[in-house]
């Protein structure tokens, strides 16, 4: 009896030592983990590179601040883009001010006319003034939302974007299977139609097609806070109304980013702490900053910075950022199309 209450305790000494053992495993393995997780940056300042061609400058501007990272992409390499999640999803080029209408009555093989294509191309014009502005219904969602998208399955849609010397098209774009669309397309006054399967990328939120170039591209980058650059939004002054902006700035709001405007007067950039997260309330509309920061004024309207306000932005990994721009380009010693921002970190996620 003895030997067997020995052995069980000499074994229950060595379990335990094994665990204390397995526990420091853990720790070590924890400690490992820990020093593998890499801290969000502290903070920067940044000029955008918005590219040439002044205030419609080339590129949009994405910008991952806990990665202290910007990357630009061509607004005129794609013309729509393609939902990778399980939902069928079709998107307009916003930042090349792409624009459509339905066909109604038109096949995608049809030879148009110039007469019956005069109706869709003021349809689809993009001129502010007078007593009627473009339609809500030739753009997507201000909110980038599915279910805002004009594109919907198995219709023939005309097709123009932001550069008059492009012709319009005729585009249809149809579910092939649960991971592939296939997007058809012809010149407006053409019966020669190619087609193309776009496949569904989980790298991306979308996939983005060039119509021109007849190949898939990047459209943004796979993660981002905000987006820079010229978009088709709605101005202060015509709300609903669609209209080709610069310098808008929009939140990637599907990804959890949320923004809140401060001003100046109430808790200067420099004295914002994270004490004062509690008093702020962030917004996740995608232009919770938009064209807030800038303004235009004189004739003929003329860019301007507004440097009484900043925004306070919870990124995509949950850091909570402010964000000031220090200038745009128009009378503040920038270029046009590299604005310059700063951004400290508040707080980090723990």
């Amino acid at each position: 009896m003895k030997k067997i209450i020995y052995f069980t305790f000499g074994l229950a000494i060595t379990l335990a030592s094994c665990d204390k053992d397995k526990d420091k495993d853990k720790d070590k393995d924890k400690d490992k983990d820990k020093q593998w997780i890499t801290p969000p940056n502290a903070g920067s300042t940044m000029t955008l590179n918005g590219g040439a061609r002044e205030e419609v400058a080339e590129n949009s501007v994405f910008v991952d601040f806990s990665a202290n990272e910007q990357e630009s992409i061509k607004r005129s390499a794609w013309h729509l883009a393609f939902n990778c999640g399980s939902e069928f999803g079709v998107f307009l080029n916003s930042t090349n001010i792409s624009r459509a209408k339905e066909a109604v009555g038109i096949n995608i093989d049809d030879v148009i006319s110039e007469t019956d294509l005069e109706p869709y191309a003021t349809a689809l014009g993009m001129v502010m003034g007078g007593e009627v502005g473009p339609s809500m219904d030739i753009v997507d969602a201000f909110d980038k939302s599915i279910t805002g998208t004009v594109i919907k399955d198995g219709k023939t849609y005309m097709y123009r974007n932001e550069d008059a010397a492009q012709p319009l098209y005729k585009i249809k774009v149809a579910k092939k299977d649960d991971n592939t669309y296939t997007v058809s397309y012809a010149l407006w006054n053409s019966s020669e139609v190619k087609s193309a399967d776009i496949r569904k990328d989980s790298k991306y939120s979308m996939v983005g097609f060039s119509l021109i170039d007849e190949k898939t591209v990047v459209v943004e980058k796979p993660t981002w806070d905000i987006l820079w650059g010229r978009n088709t939004y709605m101005s202060a002054m015509a709300p609903g109304v669609p209209s080709a902006m610069a310098d808008v700035v929009f939140i990637n709001n599907k990804g959890g980013v949320k923004a809140a405007e401060i001003m100046e007067e109430n808790i200067a950039y420099d004295n914002y702490t994270e004490a004062d997260l509690t008093s702020t309330v962030l917004s996740s509309d995608v232009g919770a900053i938009g064209d807030k920061w800038r303004g235009t004024g004189g004739m003929p309207p003329k860019m301007s910075l507004k440097t009484d306000r900043y925004y306070i932005v919870q990124d995509i990994a949950g850091n909570v950022y402010k964000l000031k721009f220090l200038a745009i380009g128009v009378d503040d010693g920038a270029v046009r199309g590299y604005p310059q921002i700063k951004f400290d970190l508040v707080k980090a996620v723990q």
